[in-house]
């Protein structure tokens, strides 16, 4: 009985050490990222190979349980990638939304995100938002899984999936004590990484002075663009635009469709095709001197400007789609 007892404890203690020293080694090296102290945050991507994406495994394996929640209880969501988290993510918004007391999401992703991921999430969470409002640029409307959050649904029998699963649940411990760690021990956090925090209410990101600076200013230049789809191009969009949009259980006329401005890629005939194609009301507004962080993403002072007209032009179709919702179910707290 005795040797039984130390046979467990050892047990216990090599499978203990086993599952904490990656930690213990991993955990120095993404003490460089940015640290942002609301508590109402989670750090959701870290430039840094230590760390780098989270909030994929955080809303899929649901190991933020506050942020799946507002994400299920939401009525407005917008979906995309980076470009609508940076559009979005704004005093603009807050203010209609809260003025209105309606929730909304903004369930863009990094990674150039698209729509197949979210596929995942509303599959899995039966989401059925009252409307979306969808960035149509080059990659939503896109059948193939992307690259980050790939590994993530290998079969249960691979070893990368639960590689990718352990590395996920140590980013879910690193982030709740990460302010603690750099607010009693400053001098362990170089803070040297770009980050992203998002919100669990409502899913926008914090990244003013933890990515860049939010006034940071490159003037959008569309002549520098690519140019637009080509027909080949297009019919694929329009092929994985049908599969997504079925899929959503919605009126199309609460399935808006814009267009984020940039310097990179030719959005607006995307959102114009589809929206024509498969009678999807369009908005995007045409808002003078815009500039970006980078070339891709608005910056602070315009993604302000842009998401407040964009809310003003859509705010017929919202309040049409949430008043319908409010006749058939009685609204939702």
């Amino acid at each position: 009985m005795r040797n039984f007892r130390l046979f467990l404890l050892f047990t216990t203690t090599a499978l203990l050490a086993l599952a904490v020293s990656p930690f213990l080694f991993w955990a120095p090296k993404v003490l460089a990222c940015r640290v942002d102290f609301d508590p109402s945050t989670f750090l959701a991507y870290c430039n840094g190979n230590g760390y780098g994406d989270y909030e994929h495994g955080a809303l899929f394996w649901n190991l933020e349980p506050d942020a799946v929640k507002s994400l299920r209880a939401a009525r407005i969501l917008f979906l995309g990638n980076s470009r609508v988290q940076f559009a979005f993510s704004t005093d603009a918004t807050r203010a209609y939304f809260r003025d209105k007391n309606i929730p909304y999401y903004l369930a863009g992703f990094t990674y150039y995100e698209n729509m197949m991921f979210m596929l995942r999430l509303m599959d899995k969470y039966r989401l059925h938002p009252d409307a979306v409002v969808i960035n149509s640029d080059t990659t939503f409307f896109d059948e193939k899984l992307m690259s980050t959050p790939a590994a993530m649904f290998r079969p249960r029998t691979e070893l990368l999936f639960w590689t990718t699963f352990y590395g996920y649940l140590l980013k879910g411990g690193f982030t709740r004590i990460v302010r603690p760690i750099c607010s009693q021990l400053p001098f362990v956090c170089s803070e040297t990484l770009q980050t992203l925090w998002r919100k669990r209410e409502t899913g926008e990101w914090m990244w003013r002075d933890t990515f860049a600076e939010a006034n940071r200013s490159l003037p959008i230049n569309p002549a520098a663009r690519s140019p637009a789809p080509d027909e080949s191009a297009m019919q694929d969009y329009e092929k994985a635009a049908q599969l997504f949009i079925g899929s959503l259980g919605l009126p199309r006329h609460c399935i808006i469709l814009t267009a984020i401005p940039n310097s990179l890629t030719t959005d607006e005939p995307i959102a114009d095709r589809l929206g024509a194609r498969l009678q999807l009301p369009v908005i995007i507004p045409h808002v003078n001197d815009l500039a970006t962080i980078d070339n891709s993403h608005l910056n602070g002072p315009s993604a302000d400007r842009w998401s407040d007209a964009f809310l003003r032009e859509s705010a017929p179709a919202l309040d049409r789609c949430l008043a319908e919702s409010n006749n058939q179910t009685g609204g939702r707290n």
